[in-house]
């Protein structure tokens, strides 16, 4: 720095009264400082982050694993909500899968980042198979076949006759009941459905309530409609009139 630079600096602090430079360092230290955002779960070391850069948690940090709960749904489909709480009585339809799935993008519907370990008979979670990928490894010691591999059956599920679902099926063990299915949309077409699981995990020894009325099983009017409905639940196998 030359001297007349110098000498201009020395006529400005001259020039400035004690209160104006407490102003400025005043103003100087409300500025926000940087930091990096880290979550809670973080294994980082506090030395890792660029230096004079403080680390700080995540504000209000999502859970990492939440299962479904009917609130979630209460603005979706009619009924949604309820059949969702029924999901811890039995499997849902088809149907009410693909709402399900289809509703998973609203604002109230958490997608867990981490599958759960260990986790109860009616409990539901929503993943993203291209963030969490392992949202199969949840704990449970599943049937594996003759190779060591787990046994993990797929078919697709058809809803109004069109295959709209890809399922796959696993039991805990041959003399258990224990059951994980997952679901997912084969045509999403909204892309922020892309990718996502329903993981629902259900004893099938658990009882199953019945309903008088569904929103999406009418009761049928004739014996033909009777045996429709009858195909539809087991799968579209030959279902015999007497």
């Amino acid at each position: 720095m030359s001297s007349w630079e110098r000498a201009d600096d020395d006529d400005i602090l001259d020039r400035c009264s004690t209160e104006e430079l407490l102003e400025s360092l005043q103003h100087l230290e409300d500025q926000p400082e940087p930091f990096v955002i880290l979550p809670e779960s973080c294994d980082v070391a506090m030395g890792a982050a660029p230096e004079g850069l403080p680390l700080r948690p995540a504000p209000n940090p999502a859970p990492n694993c939440c299962p479904l709960t009917p609130d979630m749904f209460l603005g979706a489909a009619p009924n949604l909500a309820s059949w969702v709480s029924d999901a811890t009585q039995g499997w849902l339809p088809n149907e009410v899968l693909e709402l399900v799935l289809r509703h998973s993008c609203l604002p109230e519907v958490i997608i867990s980042t981490v599958p759960s370990q260990n986790p109860q008979s009616g409990q539901m979670f929503l993943f993203n198979k291209a963030v969490t990928k392992k949202w199969r490894s949840d704990g449970v010691t599943w049937t594996r076949n003759e190779a060591g591999r787990i046994k993990e059956h797929h078919e697709n599920l058809k809803v109004n006759g069109v295959s709209t679902l890809n399922a796959c099926y696993l039991r805990e063990s041959d003399e258990s009941s224990f059951t994980r299915r997952g679901y997912w949309l084969l045509h999403p077409e909204n892309p922020l459905l892309e990718g996502i699981v329903l993981v629902h995990y259900l004893d099938d020894n658990t009882k199953k309530r019945q309903r008088d009325r569904t929103p999406y099983r009418g009761e049928p009017e004739t014996m033909e409609d009777a045996v429709v409905a009858l195909q539809k639940v087991y799968r579209g196998g030959v279902v015999r009139q007497s």
